[in-house]
């Protein structure tokens, strides 16, 4: 089969972000699936003698914005001649025009590329993009704050609206660049041991260059060798000269103009600042100082606040605070120490997040997707929405979707996420080239809204703009939205139920699903009365699967782990994982420890999980009654709690309310034995005395009992811990998991468009 004519249509190829991300995308697309070239309106430019170099055919259209109608008529017409399937158009002008000339030449994919979030825009300009929206096929955003952007102040619907990251080459690190930072400070006059701060981009007022200089004066009184590189050029560039001659800084200030290159310049730097005053898409400059371990300042607006993991591999300034700025920037000019632990983190963020292999994988899944149109005959995989009502990895039930879209078959599936906010959660599902949508649904009142009644209709467009078949979703509320625009929609819904207590809704929820999930047969009698007896196959039992950690990985862990808790060889170490709270049992756990005999009291509690300060408080006062204080950790929040579980001699969940834990499959799959309550799906994952021990919840003393018999009984630990480790195995891995889901979806609509 021939491949797909893509035209990228695009102002000119100055040097600049949004071109150096047209550049990544047109040269790391595939050729014999996509026969790439970029059309220029007014000019080619730096950028495209090196797409020229690069084998990219480059052509220059001779814009005359005088004879504007004509000369849309005319690019139709070269549309037409070179019979383009899909048109990329990237910044407003370009979009605008190209959208329009496409809609006259019949092209048949047309895709509009928004690379920032410009509020400037006249309430004439939104209703064009508005409109514009209708004919266009996708809008690519650069950022969530873009999508964001787009959708509440230029109106556009969400089903038109993906997010594709910019994404920059890993191309080498801090430690391939000292060569380049010797010569670079050599060049400027600047010397060796000079902190530098380097800010790079075009100089425009919103790019905030003068709150720099303001800075950088009051900075100097503390640092009198400081020094900074503005690199780029633009109309701002006399204003900013003169007023650093104003402020006296002409000696500490380098205009270094436009640079081809700008890695060599940065690698001089120790500090990368973007003190962007109004808006930034994304803020390609810090991605690009991530890229070779350089701590990064930026404000805290739009697309900086992606980029930027406050306190891990940066820091975020009010826009327009030139003292702020300032205070930030003495701080991490003098922790070297910091800046290099920042540095080393800010790479292996865009590793995982914004590298262009990442960028040009989402931009050819798309063009997939949408070449499906043109040639009807590629089978593409089936679009499945998934909604959650968290972006946190605290809850198992988002731990749990993470873990689904990793083990399932992406050539028979093609997934996308609804959440409710950007978090955890949608950086690890974009992390895995999925795409990530952040549209908070409203909560629901007890009449009808004007915000529900809207809610529902943009979803049963998103559902229709992308051909959505299948609704995954995890939660009642999302269940409530997803289930109307479902019907509304022709599509089909699956509420994966993860709680086994419901209310007055379950039974309007039911009648929307074409199929529940149970997590454990536990939760059966939630729809007793809900679920009328011929929908009673609606429902069906899936257990929730786990990763089968190997074990040599887990003994690894489990020496640093023990080495930082302190704990000796003797010492048996307790571990609870789950949020700290009431309904969890860790009151009744810190009792049940007070009365473990003597022999017991080398043992040690680690309690894992995020916990409400006031009941922290209530805890260590109840740990220090009880004589317990020395014995307990508050660990708090982990993102992995692998290393935690295996670190322990055993597995305590006290919890008196639970639906099915998945902590206890995972304790289970690392060997580890488990003492735990007999409620909800428990006693389904549990097999009492051959896996672990179950006891009635808020038992003290039975629950005391059972932890006392495993703490002293090595060989009943081990036993337990191999035969967890057989029944996961068996019954409760992940790809058997992932497995049985999919046999659902394939029951419900077949396993492929």
């Amino acid at each position: 089969m021939p491949p797909v004519r893509v035209v990228h249509l695009i102002e000119r190829l100055e040097i600049g972000g949004m071109e150096r991300v047209l550049a990544t995308i047109v040269t790391g697309l595939d050729r014999k699936r996509y026969r790439t070239r970029v059309l220029c309106l007014t000019g080619q430019g730096v950028i495209g003698e090196e797409l020229q170099r690069a084998g990219i055919t480059v052509d220059c259209f001779d814009w005359n914005a005088a004879r504007r109608l004509r000369e849309i008529v005319r690019l139709a017409r070269w549309l037409r001649e070179q019979d383009v399937e899909m048109l990329h158009t990237h910044g407003y002008s370009a979009g605008v025009l190209g959208r329009l000339a496409g809609l006259l030449a019949r092209t048949p994919v047309l895709i509009a590329h928004l690379h920032t979030t410009d509020w400037g825009f006249a309430i004439r300009q939104r209703w064009i993009e508005r409109g514009l929206s209708w004919i266009t096929d996708r809008v690519i955003c650069c950022s969530h704050a873009v999508a964001a952007f787009a959708s509440s102040r230029l109106g556009l619907s969400p089903g038109v609206l993906s997010v594709i990251r910019n994404g920059v080459p890993i191309n080498h690190g801090a430690a391939d660049t000292v060569g380049e930072e010797a010569a670079v400070r050599q060049l400027y006059g600047v010397s060796a041991r000079a902190p530098v701060i380097g800010i790079i981009g075009s100089l425009t007022a919103h790019k905030g260059h003068a709150v720099a200089l303001h800075a950088l004066a009051r900075l100097r009184s503390r640092m009198p060798d400081v020094r900074m590189l503005i690199v780029g050029d633009g109309p701002e560039r006399e204003r900013l000269q003169t007023q650093a001659e104003t402020l006296g800084l002409s000696p500490s200030v380098v205009f270094t103009g436009r640079q081809a290159t700008v890695s060599p310049l940065m690698a001089a730097c120790d500090v990368i600042c973007l003190p962007s005053i109004q808006r930034e898409g994304l803020g390609l400059t810090l991605l690009e100082a991530m890229t070779i371990g350089k701590a990064v300042v930026g404000s805290d607006i739009d697309g900086i606040r992606e980029v930027v993991a406050v306190s891990e591999t940066g820091a975020l300034v009010p826009p327009n605070d030139a003292d702020r700025l300032a205070e930030t920037l003495a701080s991490l000019l003098a922790d070297p120490e910091r800046r290099r632990a920042m540095g080393a983190n800010g790479r292996r963020r865009v590793e995982r997040l914004f590298s262009d292999s990442l960028m040009v994988q989402r931009v050819t899944a798309l063009y997939d997707e949408l070449s499906a149109r043109i040639r009807p005959a590629t089978r593409q995989p089936l679009p499945v929405l998934y909604t959650t009502c968290r972006s946190t990895l605290e809850g198992g039930g988002q731990q749990s979707l993470v873990q689904l879209l990793t083990h399932l078959d992406r050539r028979r599936f093609r997934p996308m996420v609804l959440c409710p906010e950007r978090g955890e959660l949608t950086d690890r599902v974009e992390a895995m080239g999925i795409e990530a949508i952040v549209w908070p649904l409203p909560r629901v009142a007890r009449w009808p809204t004007w915000s529900f009644l809207r809610t529902v209709g943009r979803l049963v467009s998103f559902i229709r703009r992308r051909h959505i078949r299948l609704i995954h979703t995890d939660a009642p509320r999302e269940t409530l939205y997803a289930g109307l625009a479902a019907s509304i929609g022709r599509a089909v819904l699956l509420w994966h139920v993860r709680a086994s207590s419901g209310d007055w809704s379950d039974r309007w929820l039911a009648a929307f699903t074409d199929r529940l999930i149970l997590v454990a047969e536990a939760l059966r009698p939630r729809f007793r009365f809900n679920v009328s007896a011929e929908d009673q196959h609606k429902l069906i039992v899936i257990h929730n699967g786990v990763e089968l950690s190997a074990p040599v990985a887990v003994e690894n862990q489990r020496a640093a782990m023990r080495k930082r808790l302190h704990a000796g060889p003797d010492t048996v170490v307790l571990v609870a994982v789950g949020r700290v709270e009431p309904l969890k049992g860790t009151e009744v756990l810190l009792e049940a420890l007070s009365r473990l005999s003597k022999e017991c009291r080398d043992s040690r509690l680690v309690l894992v999980g995020p916990v409400d300060p006031l009941y922290r408080a209530g805890l260590e006062n109840l740990a220090e009654q009880r004589h317990l204080s020395s014995r307990i950790e508050f660990a708090g929040y982990q993102v992995s709690v692998d290393p935690w579980i295996a670190s322990a001699d055993l597995i305590v969940h006290p919890s008196l309310y639970e639906a099915f834990p998945r902590v206890i499959l995972e304790a289970m799959a690392a060997s580890k034995p488990v003492v735990a309550t007999r409620v909800g799906g428990v006693a389904e994952a549990v097999v009492d005395e051959e896996t672990g021990l179950l006891v009635q919840a808020e038992n003290v003393d039975a629950l005391a009992a059972a932890l006392e018999r495993c703490i002293l009984d090595p060989s009943l630990r081990e036993r337990l811990g191999k035969a967890g480790r057989h029944r996961v195995e068996a019954l409760f891995g992940a790809e058997q998991h992932a497995r049985r889901v999919e046999g659902e979806y394939h029951q419900l609509v077949g396993g492929g468009a």
